[in-house]
């Protein structure tokens, strides 16, 4: 059973909730009211409503209580007749998904006067319009502005027919269907709760129109020149007269728009000489010779016979005077020649005479020329002496190079005495305790212990002047932009409201994010920017990747049994986590941003496996140390973030699945036309600003209820199955964790109004969610999953995907010849 829906219940809930029926549709495909609340109860037991079990928030989202749509609906499995509460009918299978929006009827003059049409809810995909008893449509829109300020309409600009919705083909896209009122009247249905109880009515059975109801006229929005340049394509140069004849049988048969042209080709009027001729070049004799054919071009010249004879009369005295113009023209060009050639025969004579001068005065130079072949043989005896430059210079350069060997040796050598020390106590027993304590001096000087100065290092207590300016109120996301773009201008660092707004949301919602490209196109000065705008300067640490960096103590230190102490690391990192666990109200409330310069010039998962470990927490983090004074565990701030900077090329490490899983990737490619250099002034922080606490980012950044819009999750439901497709011919599936769907919601959530602000794309949100989120898991080869690539672009194009279609169109062009497609 279909219904048309008109209410809703007024509470919200988030997955469940009552819609209450207005119209049904009968056995016989006709609409009747379901009447009295009374009646209501008859036809809908046991409260006049039906229930939807999942789901329902999305119905809040794309419909106004007032608004009618249509739902599928079957009876409910457990429904008990004496239980007051219990509904005997519920949406089909239970979602919100059978859900959809009924075309609106309007009032107006066929055609519009222009391409644009207001009404009063959002989301609609078509539309009718009422003329003169005649009813037109349907007519494809899609939503461009918002609501008018004077009317409080929604924005729709009219486009080419749906066909594909409509399963129609598409060859109708420019054809407007137009019917008698009479034919649509038992499916024409009255809004009596609307905006606009008098006016506002809606047609039910959209497809079964298209599909069933023969229409009274098919209505072709193309112009004259459209139908000529038709015709052009149908007869091209050369046509046979049994291609032409063939093409002549095809429009008399089932093409109705084919034949509606060929009509309009054969009919139109004022057309001169010229149109005359394109006739004769085209449409065979054979056609030409038939009454039909006969009777149009005879009626055609006795319309514009005069025309005709001026045109040719104007046509003959045009080629006329463009003949005489050439030919006065060459006889122009002829006597200039001959001048020309005059004066080069002159010239050439003149360079004989000239040549037999240098040729004399050739000869007179010979003594001189010797003298000069003297001199060079003294000067090259010289020039001998100073050749053994180069071989100073390189000798210089070895021993340049020699020193830095030397140098390379001895960090070697610190490093190997470091090892040592770790491995005393395990090593003893094999003989090394005999050789750790001959080096024990070395080791000694070479981490910097004074006897005598050791003990006061030890009682110093870290102190760090941490920034008070700290904004606790509530953050405004417009604002908040704005600042974050007042800042990067500022130095030098251009993006769009739209990219400040990725990459501020990517930060705040991700524990880890990426930033990925070539070397050179700002991944570090981008990140140290953001990192600073962020978080106070006390908070906010750059920290570069060395290679060969293999566990965590090259972030978070290690314990040095020789000094019985723990050794921190170098970057203060560890320092700042104290002073945060001690403060109970600065480890929940501040930000701190850490930013991790060509993270992959090591394995990521050996020196950062402690952090990846804790990546699904929100609140509590915590990890493991060695440290004895610590109890061997240290809190994490709320507000702590990380940001990656990698290359894209073959010396670095490749990132692991499982971290893949956990990161948003932000990819910046080279823009000639935005590659300002930075200056070293450019890259300091300011330290008057002001921050706002993470307190204030958690409240705008995650929504207590995130979700998709409906149209979202059809689009990314779509890309899942792609993705998930167990076709053995598409190669191997590309899985996706329900971790990566929880921030790709998240994300749109937040994203989704800001964008719309700049840009009319209603999936660009989910556009930039699959491309940072979904697209770098792509890693496969072999001709299967090409095809899944190829197949996922094609939906990403057909859905206004755009970003994520260009990178996938990218990964497929460069992974063709050796058959491996991968996003890095």
């Amino acid at each position: 059973m279909n219904v048309v829906i008109a209410k809703r219940s007024t509470q919200r809930e988030v997955s469940s909730g009552h819609i209450t029926p207005i119209y049904f549709i009968s056995e016989d495909n006709l609409i009747e009211s379901t009447g009295s609340a009374e009646k209501r109860k008859e036809k809908f037991p046991n409260l006049g409503t039906i229930i939807i079990l999942k789901e329902y928030n999305y119905v809040y989202e794309d419909f106004e209580a007032h608004e009618f749509f249509v739902l599928d609906i079957e009876e409910t499995s457990n429904y008990e007749e004496y239980t007051p509460t219990s509904c005997q009918y519920q949406s089909l299978d239970g979602t919100s998904v059978s859900i959809s929006k009924l075309p609106m009827l309007i009032k107006g003059k066929f055609p519009l006067d222009n391409d644009q049409i207001g009404l009063p809810y959002s989301g609609h995909r078509y539309v009718f319009i009422e003329d003169g008893g005649f009813i037109y449509g349907p007519i494809s829109i899609f939503q461009v502005e918002k609501p008018d300020q004077m009317s409080g309409d929604f924005i729709y600009k009219i486009e080419s027919l749906n066909t594909v919705d409509l399963n129609l083909n598409d060859e109708l896209q420019n054809v407007t269907f137009k019917f008698n009122r009479e034919q649509l009247e038992h499916r024409i249905v009255k809004n009596l709760y609307g905006k606009n109880e008098d006016e506002e009515y809606y047609i039910y059975g959209i497809s079964e129109i298209v599909e069933k109801i023969q229409p009274i006229e098919h209505i072709l929005n193309e112009t004259d020149q459209q139908i000529i340049d038709w015709a052009s394509t149908a007869f091209p140069d050369g046509y046979s007269k049994e291609k032409t004849q063939n093409w002549l049988t095809m429009n008399s048969g089932e093409s109705v728009v084919d034949k509606i042209r060929f009509s309009r080709l054969t009919s139109l009027q004022g057309k001169t000489s010229a149109w005359l001729n394109y006739l004769d070049a085209y449409i065979s004799n054979q056609y030409i010779q038939s009454k039909e054919g006969q009777a149009k071009i005879d009626q055609y010249i006795s319309n514009n016979k005069f025309d005709l004879i001026k045109d040719y009369e104007a046509q003959f005295r045009k080629e006329f005077i463009s003949k005489n113009k050439e030919l006065g023209e060459d006889i122009s060009n002829l006597e200039k020649t001959i001048v020309q050639r005059t004066k080069d025969v002159e010239g050439l004579e003149a360079s004989l005479q000239r040549l037999t001068n240098q040729k004399e005065l050739l000869q007179s130079k010979s003594e001189e020329l010797n003298k000069i072949e003297q001199e060079i043989a003294s000067k090259l005896e010289v020039l001998g002496m100073a050749n053994n430059l180069p071989d100073l210079s390189r000798e210089y350069t070895r021993v340049e190079n020699a020193v830095h060997v030397l140098m390379t040796s001895v960090d070697q050598k610190k490093k190997e005495l470091l090892e040592l020390q770790e491995e005393y106590f395990k090593e003893a027993t094999k003989g090394t305790h005999k050789k750790v304590v001959e080096l024990m001096p070395y080791v000694k000087a070479l981490n910097g212990y004074f006897p005598d100065t050791l003990q006061q290092d030890e009682m110093q207590a870290s102190s760090f002047d941490f920034d008070t300016r700290i904004i606790s109120g509530p953050l405004d996301m417009d604002l908040y932009i704005s600042e974050a773009k007042t800042y990067l201008d500022s130095r030098n660092r251009i993006l769009s409201e739209i990219e400040i707004a990725n990459v501020l949301t990517c930060v705040h919602q991700n524990f880890l994010t990426i930033f990925s490209g070539l070397p050179g196109v700002g991944k570090s000065s981008l990140s140290y920017l953001i990192g600073s705008f962020i978080a106070p300067k006390d908070l906010y640490l750059d920290i570069p990747v060395g290679r060969g960096w293999n566990s965590k103590k090259n972030l978070l230190g290690f314990y040095n049994s020789l000094k019985a102490e723990y050794q921190k690391d170098e970057f203060g990192l560890l320092d700042r986590l104290y002073q945060l666990t001690n403060d109970p109200e600065l480890l929940r409330t501040v930000p701190f941003f850490i930013v991790l310069d060509e993270a992959n010039l090591s394995p990521i998962e050996h020196y950062w496996s402690d952090f990846l470990g804790v990546t699904d927490k929100e609140t509590d983090r915590s990890i493991h140390l060695n440290d004895p004074k610590q109890d061997g565990y240290i809190s994490l701030p709320d507000g702590l973030r990380f940001l990656f900077t990698i290359n894209n090329d073959h010396t670095t490490e490749i990132l692991s699945p499982r971290l893949l899983d956990r990161a948003s990737i932000i990819k910046l490619d080279y823009d000639a036309q935005k590659s300002t250099e930075l200056t070293f002034t450019a890259l300091t922080i300011d330290h008057d600003m002001s921050y706002h606490s993470f307190a204030s980012i958690r409240s705008a950044f995650f929504p207590e209820n995130p979700s998709l819009t409906q149209n979202e999750k059809r689009t990314f439901t779509e890309i899942l199955n792609i993705l998930g497709d167990k076709d053995a011919k598409l190669g191997k599936q590309v899985p996706v964790s329900p971790r990566k769907v929880k921030a790709i919601t998240m994300y749109c959530h937040v994203v989704r109004k800001i964008f719309n602000k700049y840009h009319s794309n209603q999936f660009l949100a989910l556009d930039y969610a699959i491309l940072q989120n979904i697209i770098p898991l792509i890693n496969g080869h072999g001709k299967g999953f090409e095809a899944r690539l190829q197949k996922l672009k094609d939906e990403c194009f057909h859905r206004s995907l755009l970003k994520s279609g260009q990178e996938l169109d990218e990964i497929i062009t460069k992974g063709k010849e050796f058959q491996n497609y991968t996003f890095f």
